[in-house]
């Protein structure tokens, strides 16, 4: 396990720069992140000293917290790069700062554009709700859990019936009036591979405790602390996916929950647009039946995942067998095939070279997307052979160590997996870059948002 320390670190100023950017993702900030204009990851919690001590003397298990925060944010820049979902959100990153480069009014919609991907990765807040339930929850007494759609408002206040959201409600198990709302976003879709892969990180963790009886009592630990992640409403976010998995398919087990909604997130973010049109409407879908063609013309990553798991029943407890059932009764043909699909999609370029003119300020910039985006389909193959299809330790030091960019840790320095990784990367050129377009796209919403 080598990580090579660069001596490199962002400034101060651009430390607090960078928390504003934060926001679009689905980030924990005091944990780690993931800014996507700059595709910097910051591990806060990752401590490197302290890993590479235990990783020398075999003690993987001290430094858990580690390599779980490692493994989640990780997970963010491999579906970002991995995936077709991913890819068409960096060709609109990319067109956004040749338009900010441009300075040409005629193209500023393809900022504003972006501007409203990027919020609806999260939703915001005017769409979710938590409040504190009536009664305390947890595995044994589990919440009570329905599904509507709503839709979104227009800048004009005007609800638009061609962008559906799909909501899911939480109950107490003393009241039918819900306590919490969550879209089913593709925010939450992240969030649970990003779990997943967590999970992942523990199992290689705990497998260094020197005798079964630690092992066991840690794995009562990690369950209790499991369940109280998976019950706390601040954190409905993170297991929307998971929960929404475990009660429709009848999964206890909260390991398995998380692995198998990470296969089926990790499909719904790698269907193509003409996937879409395909999707079965399962019958529990009649009270959503008059939005389904919206929901599908808008390629909702988060309706084809609901679908999905509506569709293929009851768990059978055979993991492989239950995806492909989710995969072939929505219509969506073979599991493989659509993986290979998603593979070859991710071998074309990120836009046109002649898109990206050598004399534009971003120039650089958008090199640096379409530089990184030509990993994307060896992101995308590795991950399809992995189990869930999560970032596991050992695929990181091995298949990915020299594709991982380098991640600010705990002291706030940038570290690398593969000598001179960082130079390519640029960060802290990436960063100026980003906070410009932030910049850039607050003055412009001044002027047609108001904001």
């Amino acid at each position: 396990m080598d990580f090579i320390k660069t001596n490199r670190r962002l400034s101060e100023a651009q430390i607090q720069q960078r928390n504003n950017q934060s926001s679009i993702f689905p980030n924990q900030i005091s944990a780690g992140s993931f800014t996507p204009h700059s595709t910097i990851i910051e591990a806060a919690l990752f401590n490197t000293k302290n890993v590479i001590y235990a990783a020398k003397n075999k003690q993987l298990h001290i430094v858990r917290r580690d390599l779980q925060v490692l493994c989640h944010e990780l997970t963010h820049w491999c579906d970002f790069f991995g995936t077709i979902w991913g890819r068409n959100y960096i060709e609109s990153i990319c067109r956004s700062y040749i338009a900010c480069g441009r300075n040409v009014e005629t193209e500023f919609n393809m900022v504003i554009e972006l501007f409203d991907i990027d919020r609806s990765l999260i939703a915001p807040k005017y769409y979710r709700f938590s409040h504190e339930p009536s009664s305390v929850h947890n595995g044994l007494i589990p919440w009570g859990m329905s599904c509507t759609t709503g839709v979104n408002i227009d800048p004009y206040g005007k609800p638009r019936e061609d962008k559906p959201i799909f909501f899911v409600n939480y109950y107490g198990s003393t009241s039918r009036n819900a306590f919490a709302r969550q879209p089913l976003s593709v925010g939450t879709l992240l969030e649970t591979r990003a779990i997943a892969s967590e999970i992942n990180a523990i199992m290689t963790a705990i497998s260094f405790f020197p005798n079964d009886g630690e092992r066991s009592v840690e794995m009562t630990l990690i369950n209790n602390e499991f369940r109280d992640m998976c019950y706390n409403r601040e954190l409905i976010e993170y297991n929307t996916a998971a929960h929404f998995l475990s009660q429709t398919a009848k999964i206890s087990d909260i390991f398995e929950t998380y692995k198998i909604s990470s296969m089926i997130a990790y499909i719904a973010l790698n269907l193509k647009n003409g996937d879409f049109p395909k999707i079965k409407m399962p019958n529990e879908f009649s009270n959503v039946k008059k939005r389904a063609k919206y929901f599908q013309r808008q390629r909702d990553r988060g309706y084809a995942f609901a679908a999905m798991i509506y569709n293929g029943g009851i768990y059978n407890g055979n993991t492989e067998e239950y995806v492909n059932k989710c995969v072939k009764e929505s219509g969506l043909g073979d599991l493989e095939c659509i993986l290979k699909s998603a593979s070859e999609f991710l071998e074309r370029e990120i836009l046109h070279s002649k898109d990206n003119h050598k004399y534009n300020k971003y120039y650089s910039t958008v090199n640096h997307f379409r530089r990184e985006g030509k990993f994307g389909k060896n992101i995308c193959d590795i991950l399809s052979a992995l189990p869930s299809y999560s970032l596991t330790i050992e695929a990181i030091f091995n298949e990915f160590k020299e594709i991982c960019p380098p991640i600010m840790d705990s002291e706030g320095e940038f570290i690398q997996f593969s000598k001179g990784r960082i130079d390519t990367y640029c960060p802290e050129n990436m960063h100026d870059a980003a906070h410009e377009l932030n910049e850039f796209t607050r003055n412009l919403l001044s002027g047609c948002r108001g904001i």
